[in-house]
């Protein structure tokens, strides 16, 4: 697809978008039968450090569901505040009609891209849309963070270099969805947060007992996650652990919590349950050893 074709493309309001949808209609009624949202498209830069105590899922920038919420990282988080996230919500039709334009756009494109060979070890952007012919996840790699800011300030002069080298259509296609207009946005900040626990030896310490709004999910080794909505919560614990200052949250971290078989726990971080899953998963890439996985939606009573 040409660039300018793609650059008329983004003009237009994804409202005008379910306009000419049929398409989009007939492939969204083939997706996987699934209680929770397909991403159809997602962005995602590896972050150049982690924090688990921003609810936000690391280096993920935009997410589109089969559903047409759209979810937007619109200011990045600081050491002591938290990224501004938003969210709208647009047609199904339309939400899909993005996904199959997007894809078409980039089905000539290299699915990794070396680039300019200096820019190999500064992270990495994955670009990753839903092939509903084939019902699975495409992604298209490349290294650095070429991709532009979202709210339309300047861009960091070793990102924009890492432009250089890059196939056209990837860069057009990454900049119109890094900035990609939510028609009605509005903040995102949900009740439903969850919780990841670490396993701890530490008898020395009384542990404090097990919050009764804690819902546990499939354990993992020594990792544990629970969910809890804060709104209804009386529990202290969990209202420092979900409240929106980063800091009283971080302090929460060192309480040490005991579970009914006698286990001790450790908390450590806390996340946003998105509307769906988005996994990245690159075996047999060059660059295999990226892998992201943002929970679902907590499934609480």
């Amino acid at each position: 697809m040409a660039t300018g074709s793609a650059t008329s493309r983004s003009k237009l309001s994804l409202n005008e978008v379910a306009g000419a949808c049929a398409l989009a209609i007939l492939t969204l009624a083939s997706a996987p039968a699934s209680s929770d949202p397909i991403e159809v498209i997602s962005l995602w830069e590896s972050p150049v450090s982690t924090d688990g105590f921003d609810p936000w899922p690391a280096g993920l920038r935009v997410v589109v569901y089969d559903s047409g919420e759209i979810l937007k990282l619109n200011r990045v988080s600081t050491p002591t505040t938290d990224g501004e996230v938003l969210i709208g919500t647009v047609p199904r039709a339309a939400a899909g009609q993005l996904a199959s334009d997007y894809f078409s756009q980039l089905a000539g494109v290299e699915r990794i891209q070396i680039g300019d060979v200096n820019f190999a070890n500064r992270g990495r952007t994955v670009l990753q849309i839903w092939d509903f012919h084939k019902q699975t996840h495409v992604h298209w790699t490349v290294p650095g963070h070429p991709c532009m800011p979202a709210n339309g300030s300047n861009q960091d002069p070793s990102d924009k270099n890492a432009r250089h080298g890059l196939d056209p259509r990837f860069i057009q296609a990454c900049d119109d969805i890094a900035r990609l207009d939510i028609p009605d946005s509005k903040k995102w900040s949900p009740d439903t947060r969850r919780i990841i626990l670490r396993q701890t030896e530490e008898p020395s310490v009384v542990p404090i007992e097990w919050p009764l709004d804690w819902i546990v999910e499939p354990r993992s080794g020594r990792l544990l996650s629970v969910c809890t909505k804060g709104a209804t919560s009386d529990e202290d614990l969990t209202g420092k652990i979900l409240s929106p200052d980063i800091k009283v949250r971080r302090g929460a971290s060192a309480a040490v919590i005991g579970s009914r078989d006698g286990l001790r726990w450790r908390i450590s971080g806390v996340k946003y349950a998105l509307p769906g899953p988005i996994t990245y998963t690159t075996a047999g890439d060059d660059w295999s050893d990226i892998h992201l996985i943002a929970a679902g939606p907590c499934k609480l009573p």
